[in-house]
């Protein structure tokens, strides 16, 4: 039998954070780049500078992070107050 979407979501068969990008993709092409810029500074600076860097790098990456769990959370949230209005006055639902 097969599983209903909550129960694939609940087991982790649903992630949508972990779609990969094409090689087509803006995305790919600017984390490409962003990826190869900090391997050069990684190489280039030193002492201070290259701890500055790393900890720039880290925080930059903790940002990117919480702001696409809270971005996911938003849309998710979006989504149910669509459900919502759509259900909320069953009267008004055409049916084809």
């Amino acid at each position: 039998m097969r599983n209903n979407f909550l129960e694939e979501f609940y087991h982790g068969n649903i992630a949508p954070q972990s779609q990969s990008f094409s090689k087509d993709n803006d995305f790919k092409t600017a984390w490409d780049k962003l990826s190869k810029n900090e391997e050069i500074l990684s190489k280039i600076l030193t002492g201070e500078e290259h701890k500055l860097f790393r900890e720039y790098a880290d925080s930059f990456g903790r940002a990117f992070t919480l702001n696409d769990k809270e971005a996911f959370i938003r849309g998710f949230k979006i989504g149910a107050r669509i459900m919502f209005d759509i259900f909320d006055n069953p009267d008004e639902l055409m049916f084809i």
